[in-house]
Parts: structure tokens; C-alpha cells; sequence
């Protein structure tokens, strides 16, 4: 038997109930500098569709692929599921009420509701994951990105086991005279830095290096920073990290955008979470 339990997002939707106000006002209010410059000359703005961009993240430990489809039928990941550690962005009609069925091959791993929506453009960022070491039951985070010249990291813990761990950054040195220090990302956060190239390492206990990427970060770009993994019976799942888009700085440098490493170390707010509600399949 299947029970499914649904993850339900406190309004509003996308935004956790721990984002302090300043996160909130700006992801609930953002506007185009064309659109407010038109708003103080007193000129209308025709009605439109929002645009919303569904990014779904599976951070849940399987051999076997993840797809996703509303209740009414409608395949999100109908050009293909996604396998563990991938992610993909997702062009739907979302609307208050909707659900999201997760299967993990043909087994239901979860189901999430949307209690709302932003009332703007934007991207609402979903991960699910293993809700503990034990059982195959999965939990899921989500979040909204506010609309901001700099890059933005929303970096989220999905790991489950007993190691620990902390998750490093610095700007990626061009040369062996160009080395920084590394600075250290917090779990559930989301940190808006200078577009540049960056260095990442996850560090366990004694300094020991469990991975590392190297990324692009560009301005005006969204992206998701996962620490993945179980630690479970088949002892298959490390802990590791996923950064989704990828980005070649070095090909957009090329072209003529703008360079500037440098962290701005401005922690917005903490990344949403959907509080670890529980779905299970027996």
C-alpha cells in the first residue's frame, strides 16, 4: 500500500515561514527598473501571464529514475526522467492547488502541493530528497529566487547520515601567484556573489577533502548548490555536490561580458524549506 503524504507550502507559497521580511518584500514585490520607471510617470501596465520557471532537483539517492506529472495527468518530465544528482528546468501552468506526483521508478515517493504562487516572473526551485537513512520515505525543499543583478546561491543540506561536513568557497585563482582563501557557504542559505569564477570543497572531519567542483557564476543567473547522499545499508550514496546551471564563464568572458571575481558574502536570507514533512512508500 501507498501512502503519500502532502508537502504543503505556507503562503507565500515558495517562501518559507524562516525568510525574514526583507527577502520576503523583495521576492514578493520585484519589479523591472522599466516597469517602475513607468509606474512613477503614472502609465498603466497591461495585464499578463507570470512566467514561472519550474526547476526540480533529485537529490534522492536511487538507481532508478525520478518523473514527475500534476494529478491531472500532465507528464513534467516528459521528455525524459530525471536520474539521481540531475536537474532540469521545466516550463509549466502551475496554479494554487496543484500537485506534484514524484515517482521513483513506478513506487510514489511524495507528493507536493503548491498552496500559491509569486505574483511575479521568477524561478521555484524544488528538491526532493531521502527523508532519513532508514526508510525510503522523501522530503522536499523549495524555494523562490528573487529577481537581482547579482548571482545568486541557494545552498541546500540534503545529506543524511552521521558525517560531517562543511562546504567551502573561493574565487577560482588564474594563476599560481592568484590564490585566495576559502570562505565558508552555510547550508540553507542563499548568498548573492560577484560573477566570476569560483572553487568549491566540501570538507569533512580532519580537513579531509570528500569533493569538489569548480563553476561559473553569472550575473543575473540563478543557480543551486546541493550536498547529496545517504549513508544507508548499500553504502553507494557519498556525500558529494551538485551545482546546477553550469555555466563556462570563460566562453561568456569571450564574448565580451563583463569580469569580476569577488564574493559579495551577502547572505539574503535562509533558503526555503518545506520543513521536512514526510511522504513514504511501503
Amino acid at each position: 500500500a501507498q501512502d503519500s503524504l502532502s508537502c504543503l507550502v505556507a503562503p507565500p507559497a515558495w517562501v518559507h515561514q524562516r525568510l525574514d521580511a526583507g527577502f520576503v518584500a523583495i521576492a514578493a514585490a520585484v519589479l523591472s527598473a522599466a516597469e517602475q520607471s513607468l509606474r512613477r510617470k503614472g502609465i498603466g501596465l497591461l495585464a499578463r501571464a507570470q512566467r514561472h520557471t519550474l526547476r526540480i532537483c533529485n537529490a534522492y539517492p536511487s538507481g532508478l529514475p525520478l518523473s514527475v506529472a500534476t494529478s491531472e495527468g500532465v507528464a513534467v518530465t516528459e521528455d525524459g526522467p530525471l536520474q539521481y544528482q540531475q536537474c532540469d528546468d521545466f516550463r509549466v501552468a502551475l496554479k494554487a492547488g496543484n500537485r506534484l506526483d514524484f515517482n521513483v521508478g513506478d513506487q510514489r515517493a511524495g507528493t507536493f502541493t503548491v498552496s500559491d504562487l509569486p505574483s511575479h516572473d521568477a524561478i521555484l526551485l524544488l528538491v526532493i530528497y531521502r527523508h532519513d537513512t532508514e526508510s525510503t520515505a522523501a522530503s522536499f525543499e523549495s524555494h523562490v529566487f528573487a529577481n537581482l543583478l547579482n548571482a545568486q546561491l541557494a545552498v541546500i543540506d540534503t545529506y543524511k547520515g552521521r558525517e560531517k561536513s562543511v562546504l567551502k568557497i573561493e574565487d577560482a585563482p588564474r594563476g599560481e601567484s592568484d590564490k585566495h582563501g576559502f570562505e565558508t557557504l552555510r547550508f540553507d542559505t542563499v548568498v548573492a556573489v560577484n560573477q566570476g569564477q569560483y572553487g568549491l570543497k566540501l570538507v569533512g572531519e580532519k580537513g579531509k577533502v570528500l569533493a569538489e567542483q569548480q563553476f561559473g557564476a553569472l550575473n543575473r543567473e540563478s543557480y543551486v548548490i546541493l550536498r547529496t547522499g545517504v549513508e544507508d545499508a548499500s553504502n553507494k550514496y557519498k556525500a558529494s555536490l551538485v551545482v546546477f546551471p553550469k555555466t563556462d564563464i570563460l566562453d561568456h568572458a569571450k564574448a565580451g561580458a563583463a569580469f569580476q571575481g569577488g564574493l559579495l558574502a551577502l547572505v539574503l536570507a535562509a533558503a526555503a524549506s518545506v520543513g521536512h514533512r514526510r511522504s513514504s512508500v511501503d
